[in-house]
């Protein structure tokens, strides 16, 4: 139910009505001036109350990855430079104190105009405590050493590790959750985000996917230690995900993966028929995760680097 504080055409008009009503109870000459007045003031708080609505502002809908071209980086290029040549005529009487501050804004913007060039795609692993992040890191970075992922990747794979404090905070008795505010520069100047979890997206994972969905990165969402589930609820965790992140991530970029398996007993029998157990380290599974960056690695290599230039250049 809305509140009535929040319905202040509503509220003044019934003040106004009971006023003209005493008025004109005291009086019934001035009746005929309490109806125009109670007119007049509805339409004058319905201007007030339409124009707070208008100034307030427009919250723009979350939007999938959008591909970037080089004419976008190249037109968000050129706005810097055009901003920083309005902040060197503003200042030029003031050029000595403001030599230095230019002067690297020139030499960052020379660095975009250079990276228009850049082959390689930059990493970056990131999740809550304990999700597996080294163990993918090294993991990758071994298939790249090993020749099993694209060269595209370039010599020196950039894998930036993020760890954000995802962990619950005690207060007294209340438990609140600590969300980052904002992004690092590692995760920031990073063409590809690989996002991991270890169950079901948790409220936290949520609203940072949506911060880097909101400045248009290109993420993979990985559901990591599904052996720790029962093989039945894998599939049904993998698809509450997909649900979960439905318009904002294709399904194929939610992936399944185990990326450092728990140690398995093996039972091996002996001729005496005696037998001796052993703990086994299982191959790790990221078949999927490894078919999914070779297709983007294809395809959409330009068009990620693009989109992480284009976050570079604007404000």
């Amino acid at each position: 139910m809305v509140s009535l504080l929040q319905r202040p055409i509503l509220i003044g008009g019934l003040a106004l009505t009971a006023g003209a009503g005493l008025l004109s109870s005291l009086d019934p000459g001035i009746a005929h001036f309490g109806s125009t007045a109670v007119g007049g003031a509805i339409a004058l708080g319905t201007g007030f109350w339409w124009l707070k609505l208008k100034s307030k502002p427009a919250v723009q809908p979350l939007l999938p990855f959008t591909p970037v071209d080089s004419a976008a980086v190249e037109k968000a290029i050129a706005d810097v430079e055009s901003q920083i040549n309005h902040l060197t005529a503003e200042l030029e009487a003031d050029l000595p104190a403001t030599d230095t501050p230019v002067f690297h804004l020139r030499q960052r913007l020379a660095t975009l105009v250079a990276e228009l060039k850049r082959q390689e795609v930059r990493l970056a692993i990131m999740g809550g405590r304990s999700v597996g992040k080294t163990s993918l890191a090294q993991l990758l970075q071994s298939q790249v050493t090993d020749g099993n992922l694209s060269d595209n990747l370039g010599s020196n794979l950039g894998l930036s590790i993020q760890k954000p404090d995802l962990a619950p905070a005690q207060t007294g008795s209340d438990r609140t959750i600590s969300i980052p505010t904002s992004i690092t520069a590692e995760v920031e100047n990073a063409d590809l985000v690989l996002f991991l979890t270890a169950g079901d997206l948790t409220d936290v994972d949520f609203q940072i996917l949506k911060q880097l969905i909101a400045k248009n990165h290109r993420i993979l969402l990985l559901f990591n230690k599904q052996d720790q589930f029962l093989p039945d609820d894998r599939p049904v965790i993998l698809q509450q995900m997909r649900d979960r992140m439905a318009l904002l991530l294709a399904t194929e970029d939610v992936i399944a993966v185990t990326v450092q398996p728990a140690l398995m007993k093996v039972r091996q029998h002996q001729p005496d028929g005696t037998f001796v157990e052993q703990l086994k380290q299982p191959t790790p599974n990221i078949g999927r995760l490894q078919q999914r960056m070779q297709h983007l690695l294809t395809h959409e290599s330009q068009q990620i680097i693009f989109a992480t230039l284009k976050r570079q250049a604007q404000p």
